[in-house]
């Protein structure tokens, strides 16, 4: 099916795909979007997953017009995270103002 994501802080992505499939309680999901240019210090959170996520689920980028490094992004609960060289640090909207973002990954619904 397709995928309706949102960004948090008001923000509408540009969105070349985002589509998802549910095998039994897994999902797997994958996106292509452009955040809009701002200034945000907000913390990145991708939301409107197709499915509630009961445990955490992970994600891998594929491509990315970003210079930030070293990029985690996880499923928790209704938002996928996008954190910097560990889980613990926040990557910023304005960090990825203008930028794309290609991602791909799998999650359990309830």
């Amino acid at each position: 099916g397709s995928w309706s994501l949102t960004l948090n802080g008001g923000l509408t992505p540009t969105i070349t795909y985002a589509a998802y499939t549910k095998i039994g309680n897994k999902v797997f999901l994958n996106a292509y979007i452009q955040i809009p240019s701002n200034s945000s210090s907000t913390t990145m959170v991708i939301a409107g997953l197709p499915y509630a996520s009961v445990s955490d689920g992970a994600c891998a980028v594929s491509y990315t017009t970003s210079t930030v490094d070293n990029l985690a992004i996880l499923v928790q609960g209704s938002g996928v995270y996008v954190y910097k060289d560990t889980p613990s640090v926040n990557v910023t909207l304005a960090e990825f103002s203008g930028k794309y973002l290609l991602f791909a990954g799998h999650y359990t619904a309830a």
